[in-house]
């Protein structure tokens, strides 16, 4: 017999069973507890717009704390700016690809007595 037809006997015979998990309502303390710790004002809803600019802000205060930001400026400056020595520093923000695609392009600044090094761009213009 299929479960269908108990379920269907079961609908006149038998008390109605719920096939979903109810929480336990706790004891008589608990449920007090939980009664009358309840907030009597409710939270204020804040907008998505609120929350976004919340997160920008922690994300931002993150990055200006950042140990590792900090050394990575403190690193463009001794060996990318100072290495510069005055001179013209040329800043080249290439697409994402292999490194063996950059071999020509390297190989033409150093015949004109130019170097490439890889600092990530925004770390280069935070150290200005």
């Amino acid at each position: 017999m299929s479960r269908h037809f108990f379920l269907r006997i079961g609908q006149y015979f038998a008390q109605p069973c719920r096939w979903r998990y109810v929480r336990d309502p706790g004891t008589l303390d608990k449920r007090l507890l939980r009664a009358v710790s309840k907030p009597v004002i409710p939270m204020p809803k804040i907008s998505p717009v609120e929350t976004r600019l919340h997160l920008e802000e922690q994300k931002k205060l993150k990055l200006e704390n950042s140990s590792y930001r900090r050394f990575l400026v403190e690193r463009a400056l001794t060996d990318f700016y100072a290495k510069a020595d005055g001179r013209m520093v040329i800043f080249i923000q290439p697409l994402q690809c292999p490194s063996h695609h950059f071999i020509q392009f390297k190989n033409l600044l150093f015949h004109k007595g130019l170097h490439f090094h890889k600092f990530p761009l925004d770390i280069l213009s935070y150290a200005l």
